[in-house]
């Protein structure tokens, strides 16, 4: 619902507008989103006039105060007084490590077709496990990998499971080859 400002506001309210009569014709109307709640802040009073639109004095779940602008409010820009940032997208604190980057390389391989590595993986059939496409499932299954090793299939044909699965040398992988061909797959 959108309010005049003369009928919305108390007169202290209007004192935000300052002496610039041009802030008066450029806020005649806005959009009241007082006592609403915006992810975790909720809207306690109107607090005055920016450039870039009208402010609300907000409180956020965790108990600080703030000053938020109505449009990135209500377009989902601003979520909290900032008590969230930096953990609101941490599933695991692995990102940057090794083992995650295994576990990319190998979906990569074998699900992306412009992968360079998918003609010997992917399009040989060669399929990641439904379980180990969750990051947290494949690190609680092999853990981080031993000093000079790296992920390796016991079954060169086979899927990438935890049955199939191992951490090698470079000489247990170089002898693991197409060439010393396995029959069978160990994966479900």
């Amino acid at each position: 619902m959108i309010y005049r400002l003369e009928n919305s506001l108390e007169s202290s309210d209007l004192a935000a507008f300052g002496k610039n009569k041009s802030n008066w014709r450029m806020y005649t109307r806005f959009k009241n989103i007082k006592n609403m709640k915006f992810s975790k802040l909720f809207v306690v009073d109107f607090a005055g006039f920016e450039k870039n639109g009208a402010m609300w004095h907000c409180i956020c779940d965790c108990g600080k105060n703030g000053t938020y602008n109505s449009k990135y409010l209500r377009n989902g820009d601003t979520k909290s007084c900032g008590c969230i940032q930096g953990y609101s997208n941490i599933t695991h604190g692995k990102s940057y490590t090794k083992i995650y980057w295994i576990w990319n390389e190998m979906l990569r391989r074998c699900e992306v077709k412009n992968n360079k590595k998918y003609p010997s993986y992917g399009a040989r059939g060669i399929k990641v496990s439904d379980e180990w496409h969750d990051f947290n499932k494949f690190y609680e299954d092999m853990g981080d990998p031993p000093f000079g090793m790296s992920l390796d299939r016991i079954n060169n044909d086979g899927d990438y499971c935890k049955e199939n699965c191992r951490w090698a040398d470079g000489i247990t992988q170089a002898n693991n080859t197409r060439r010393n061909k396995k029959s069978g797959s160990i994966c479900k």
